[in-house]
């Protein structure tokens, strides 16, 4: 197999190439922009551009918990991968929990003959219609990580597209990184405005100058524990400055 072959497993690099223009506009430009927005539409490419795949989901991991890292799922393609990924966070066991911990991809071609003994698995056979899993490494950055969790109803369905599902990843993870420094920056832009609206009510009110009126604003951010973009909307939702001393 080609270097080319093993890339796309029969997929046309045309089909990447949109998605991944796909992704970058979702995470750019588009109205609904986002994190949240970017990982609904990766969840969703993967059930459209990897044929065996029923069911998608991407769950990211930022903290870590008795050596166990803390999942939480970000998107999903049904209530059958919701429910698969509430369940290995409960057993504290499972291919995504491998995945962030080993940074490899894990597979399982069928759930049902697997040898290994797994409550979680045990489960899953009573009550979900998946047989074959793949989950694959998502690296969005140094204090986070996470899994793209691929499922099929199938037994055996998922062998053949890792190499897709690697480029897949490739592009979620780009993806997901520009779209969260976009909502950093945003956030950013937001804080220094409902500041600045505060600072000017607190002129206002007070007759103060600026200096003074963000003085105040850091100092009852200080007394109170808030952060200071929270005062702020305070005082601009009240249209009242915080009481002084």
């Amino acid at each position: 197999m080609s270097d080319d072959d093993h890339l796309d497993d029969g997929l046309g690099h045309s089909v990447f190439a949109t998605l991944a223009r796909t992704l970058h506009d979702t995470a750019t430009t588009s109205p609904d922009s986002g994190a949240d927005a970017v990982a609904a539409d990766i969840t969703r490419s993967a059930t459209a551009v990897l044929p065996p795949v029923d069911h998608a989901s991407l769950t990211l991991a930022t903290r870590w918990s008795e050596g166990l890292p803390v999942l939480r799922s970000v998107a999903a393609t049904s209530a059958v991968a919701t429910r698969f990924d509430e369940m290995q966070r409960r057993h504290g066991d499972g291919p995504s929990m491998d995945v962030v911990r080993r940074h490899r991809t894990v597979a399982i071609d069928d759930i049902r003959t697997e040898p290994r003994r797994s409550d979680l698995l045990d489960e899953a056979r009573d009550v979900l219609p998946i047989r074959s899993v793949l989950c694959v490494h998502l690296h969005t950055g140094a204090d986070e990580m996470g899994a793209l969790n691929l499922y099929a109803d199938t037994a055996d369905a998922l062998r053949d597209i890792a190499g897709g599902a690697d480029t897949l990843a490739a592009h979620a993870a780009i993806a997901l990184s520009v779209a969260r420094h976009r909502d950093e920056f945003l956030s950013v832009l937001a804080s220094r405005d409902v500041i600045g609206q505060a600072t000017g009510v607190l002129m206002e009110r007070l007759s103060i100058d600026a200096g003074e009126a963000r003085r105040l604003l850091r100092r009852r951010s200080q007394e109170d524990g808030m952060p200071l973009r929270e005062v702020a909307a305070r005082v601009t939702a009240t249209a009242r400055p915080p009481r002084d001393g």
